[in-house]
Order: structure tokens, then sequence, then C-alpha cells
């Protein structure tokens, strides 16, 4: 999937998109058409856990991306009773991109926040 500025006609693929961040022109990267899921998806996904049902919506986005190349870990992390910690990695071998990542979501399963943690080789425990 293409994802264009919000300031130009300016496209790119996905991966190069979230490499990127922001455009050249100082917009934001949006999907150039939205994917539709049906009725029967969204019921099954509905029976699905956070975590599965994130990476079939990311799947329809996010179509550099294989299956093999964003690791989840499973084992999510209580910080308190309103918030859960999942780390993760992506990868993408065709950039030759590995960013590990901490995502913290409420109970609902919003995303608070999804921050990169810097530096080569470095680890989540």
């Amino acid at each position: 999937m293409d994802f264009t500025s919000t300031r130009s006609a300016q496209k790119m693929s996905s991966a190069a998109a979230i490499t990127r961040g922001i455009a050249a022109d100082g917009g934001l990267f949006v999907p150039t058409e939205f994917p539709q899921m049906s009725f029967d998806k969204l019921v099954e996904l509905a029976n699905t856990d956070y975590i599965n049902r994130a990476q079939e919506v990311l799947k329809l986005y996010l179509t550099d991306y294989t299956g093999d190349d964003t690791v989840i870990n499973p084992k999510a992390v209580r910080v308190d009773s309103d918030y859960i910690a999942f780390p993760y990695m992506l990868c993408n071998n065709a950039l030759d991109t590995k960013e590990i990542h901490i995502l913290l979501a409420d109970n609902s399963g919003e995303v608070i926040w999804d921050k990169v943690v810097e530096g080569e080789g470095a680890t989540i425990k």
C-alpha cells in the first residue's frame, strides 16, 4: 500500500513512510486508500486477543511487511491495574532495519504510546 503526504502528492511505500517518519514537505503520511474488511472477518477478530487483532489490521496497511517481519513478544507486562506494556521488535529485511519498541496500552486496548528503544543492539528484558 502506498502512503501520501498531507501536503503534496508525494507517495511512498509503507516501509519507506515508516522509515522516513515525516514527508519531505513536512506533511504527515496517510494511506492512499482504506482497506475493507468483511463483517465475518470483523466478527472473527472480535473473538481474538488484542495482539492478533492488531496484526490482522496492520497487515492491511503495511503491505511491505510479511508475517515474518513483525515479531511481537507474546508476554505482555502488566504495569499496574490500568496499563499493559507489550515489548516487540519490528524488522524489515528489505530495508535492513530493526527497531525494538515498547507499546503501552490501557485495559481497553487503546494505545497510549509506542516508543522505539534507541541504540544498536538494544534489548528488552
